[in-house]
């Protein structure tokens, strides 16, 4: 979509209305992939009403802690029957008695799988077919449900809610999934008609070849995806299938319908011979094709161009779900090699959002130790500090001596021999400095560390008072005379004054002074009154002075046991703190493991294969995110976080553990909603690749660990084909390849420069920061070209190993169908 002139970038993906049916165990798994990466995608637990999800199996359902849970609505149990008895009784099945015809197939109670026999799958799907209809008809009518319609909109998502998909996802190799296919793909178009696109993904037995131990499962497997894709090719082309199900009044489908617009095969090897290292990384591959068609950005697209795909191009042939010959007349229609087939490849580079937040919390976490421990200079504590961090303990020193000696001043004069003992008892008039002091405390912290903090005891309790510096406590002094501390030569003065016993030098002057004032009484009385006055004042002072100089000494005294104290109590908190930064560094460095896994051989794995959390960036990355990351924490921040704990110790006078330390900060930073918002916004792919094309150009040389390469590199449908062996060239296929960007190659000249190279591609840009997808889809495949085909066949005609091939079939009539290989056609 244009805008202007200028590509449309949606703020959502648009939704297609879509329905996914997981048949047999692969099928069931991908139906959770499904759930996975939709719910990814919709930002929510729960999905909206136009998605629904269907797990068929024979194998109860159970929900493991690893796995994305399905609910009783989203599968049905097809098993918990007993076979024997129901095929013992077939005069009281005929839907089922028109088809059975197996006498040497094993059956006995079917609670856990189909033992890879398909006539037993089918037999299961009759047996509870009344289950899946009721489900069936329940999940389509939903697809369109005016109010779920209503809040998707709501949420600014797009939705085309006059387009359905249908997705019949299913191995063709076991019993289960194989052995009900058929009938689910034909019962899903006798219900949708033509109103929606049925499209079928089939994994094939490569995919689950190297996880089966027999040897004859592995044949079995083969042969019976011969089997299937023989019956599949037969039915696609002729529409000729129609069956009597339990409880319907007449066959269906009741029109001839082919079952399906698309068919994707899924192998486990690409045309590039590159593999998938395991079977849920096929299932994870059909369930990012349905995503990228049900709600991305590449819906549109995707869909939009595969309306203008020739997929039948036989002379004669007419699109899916349309009548093609009469089944009245019985003619089926000619032979020929029908290019109904697909294949395609889905990759996807993820900036791992959960994964990054969770190292930068993890980091983070060591760092906010390390600045509770150095303040912002993040180093050790043992070292010494430096100017500019004794500059700030400095100014905050000169402050809390302002702010004592105000609250000194303010002393009432009359309570002072009180507060003298309040102060000795710690209480009182006491705990007024105490907060001072404390308060000061907790911002030096803030602002230094504990560091700093012990610099700031150092100067409140000097370890050595006769080598104290001048800014000390016991030297600045709360007592001042005319701005100076209070000397010995004032206190002596009081003394004299007061008449109080001093030295010799002291009661002689007192003396004199005392015979000099009789005297002058008796000759100038009115000179003695005023003498006398001045000098009741002066004694007044004096006293006043003396009275406070005690108080003042008996508070630096305190002072100076709180600051000893304190130090101590700073000092067990810098250990405690190293501790818990041991542990959050070993932390810090599981995550970054998980971020960038290792295999066995010590070198960075390059398997990214469609794990959400993974794929973008490896070790190399965190720390240019780290970086970026710490644009966006603020000073309020650290205070928030470290408060508590700052206040926790200055309020208890304890050390809190590291173990404390560590739960309490890990808990502050994990209920940061705000901080942890903004880490997250730091999450951009482009970044991303910014950075890794830098460390290239700086390198003048391409990285093994691009992602950018990697994610186009494996990007090769996944299957193989001979296109030698017959009169087909590949240039006859049709070829959808996309890529979603967050912005246009000519907005970013660093993703353009990243992707040189990669012009086949069509760049559709989305606004989302968080990933980029990338899908090549291959339409008009001939089933005879497929690779192994031969080798399918000829466990299939195996009578070694199974001489009753009609034990292949979901109907023993069925093995006289046409073959699929190259020879019979």
């Amino acid at each position: 979509m244009e805008q202007n002139g200028a590509p449309f970038i949606s703020e959502k993906p648009t939704i297609y209305p879509t329905l996914v049916v997981g048949v047999g165990g692969m099928g069931t798994n991908a139906v959770r992939a499904v759930k996975r990466r939709l719910r990814k995608a919709w930002g929510g637990e729960t999905l909206p009403a136009m998605i629904q999800l269907l797990a068929l199996d024979t194998e109860p359902l159970i929900n493991r802690l690893d796995q994305e849970p399905l609910y009783a609505d989203e599968s049905a149990y097809m098993g918990k029957f007993d076979a024997t008895r129901l095929v013992d009784n077939l005069e009281n099945h005929p839907e089922i008695a028109r088809w059975w015809d197996y006498p040497s197939i094993p059956l006995g109670y079917i609670h856990n799988g189909a033992k890879q026999l398909r006539p037993i799958g089918r037999l299961s799907f009759f047996r509870n077919y009344v289950t899946f209809k009721r489900l069936l008809e329940t999940k389509y009518a939903a697809l369109d449900k005016i109010r779920d319609l209503e809040m998707a909109q709501n949420r600014r998502f797009p939705v085309m809610s006059n387009y359905q998909l249908v997705y019949v996802v299913s191995s063709l190799c076991g019993g289960t999934g194989a052995g009900m296919f058929m009938d689910v793909a034909h019962r899903v178009r006798a219900l949708v008609r033509s109103n929606a696109r049925v499209v079928g993904i089939f994994f094939l037995p490569d995919v689950l070849e190297e996880e089966i131990n027999s040897d004859l499962q592995r044949r079995r497997i083969k042969a019976n995806a011969y089997a299937a894709l023989k019956e599949l090719n037969y039915f696609q082309e002729t529409q000729q299938f129609q069956e009597l199900y339990p409880s319907e009044q007449r066959a269906l489908p009741d029109t001839p319908y082919a079952p399906f617009d698309f068919i994707f095969l899924v192998g486990r090897t690409n045309r590039d011979g590159r593999s998938l290292s395991r079977k849920s990384d096929a299932e994870n591959l059909a369930a990012h094709l349905i995503q990228l068609t049900a709600i991305s950005h590449l819906s549109s697209e995707i869909l939009g161009l595969e309306v203008n795909v020739v997929r039948e191009r036989m002379s004669g042939s007419v699109a899916a779900a349309e009548v093609v010959n009469d089944r009245r007349t019985g003619r089926p229609p000619a032979k020929g090699n029908y290019l109904v087939y697909s294949s395609f490849a889905a990759s996807a580079i993820v900036a791992p959002d959960e994964s990054l937040v969770n190292f930068w919390q993890q980091a983070f976490l060591a760092d906010c130790m390390r600045r509770l421990a150095a303040g912002p200079e993040l180093n050790d504590p043992r070292q010494p500090i430096s100017p500019q961090t004794r500059q700030k303990v400095i100014t905050a020193w000169q402050g809390l001596l302002a702010r004592m000696r105000s609250r000194y001043l303010s002393l009432d004069n009359d309570r002072l021999e009180e507060m003298a003992e309040e102060v000795e008892e710690q209480r009182g008039a006491w705990l007024g400095f105490k907060t001072a002091v404390d308060e000061t405390f907790r911002q030096v912290i803030l602002d230094t560390g504990l560091r700093g903090a012990l610099e700031l005891a150092d100067l409140l309790a000097p370890l050595n008072p006769s080598t104290a510096p001048n800014e000390s406590l016991i030297k600045q002094r709360l007592f001042l005379l005319n701005n100076h501390p209070v000397m010995e030569e004032d206190r002596a003065r009081w003394r004299s004054l007061l008449a109080q016993q001093g030295g010799a030098a002291e009661q002689i002057g007192q003396i004199a002074g005392g015979l000099g004032d009789l005297m002058l009484a008796a000759f100038n009385p009115r000179q003695a009154r005023d003498r006398a006055r001045d000098m009741r004042q002066r004694k007044a002072r004096s006293r006043l002075h003396q009275r406070r100089d005690i108080l003042e000494r008996i508070l630096v005294e305190r002072l100076f046991a709180y600051g000893t104290q304190m130090r101590e109590l700073f000092r067990s908190q810098i250990d405690y703190t190293g501790s818990a930064l041991g542990r959050a560094n070993h932390a810090a460095r599981r995550a970054a493991e998980r971020i960038d896994p290792r295999i066995s051989d010590g070198t960075a794995s390059t398997n990214t294969y469609y794990e959400l959390e993974t794929g973008a960036v490896g070790r190399d990355y965190l720390q240019h995110f780290y970086r970026n990351a710490a644009q966006v924490v603020y000073p309020s921040d650290w205070e928030v976080l470290l408060g508590p704990v700052i206040d926790r110790t200055l309020n208890f006078g304890r050390a809190v553990s590291g173990e404390e330390l560590f739960a309490n900060l890990t808990n502050a930073i994990a209920t940061e909603r705000g901080l942890l918002g903004r880490v997250l916004q730091c999450v951009d792919i482009r970044h991303i690749i910014g950075v890794q094309h830098g460390e290239e150009t700086q390198q003048a040389r391409p990285l093994p660990n691009n992602r950018v390469q990697q994610w186009l590199d494996r990007l090769n449908p996944y299957i193989r084909w001979d296109s030698d062996r017959f009169s087909f060239h590949d240039g006859n296929l049709e070829h959808i390849r996309l890529a979603a960007t967050p912005s246009t190659r000519e907005d970013d000249a660093q993703l353009a420069m990243a992707m040189v190279g990669q012009e086949d591609m069509k760049w559709i840009p989305t606004g989302d920061t968080g990933r980029m997808d990338a899908v090549w889809i291959v339409h008009g495949l001939p089933v005879t070209l497929i690779d192994r085909l031969d080798e399918f066949r000829a466990q299939y005609e195996n009578k070694l190993d199974f001489p009753a091939r009609e034990e292949f079939h979901l109907h023993p009539a069925w093995v006289d169908l046409p073959e699929i290989t190259e020879n019979d056609l």
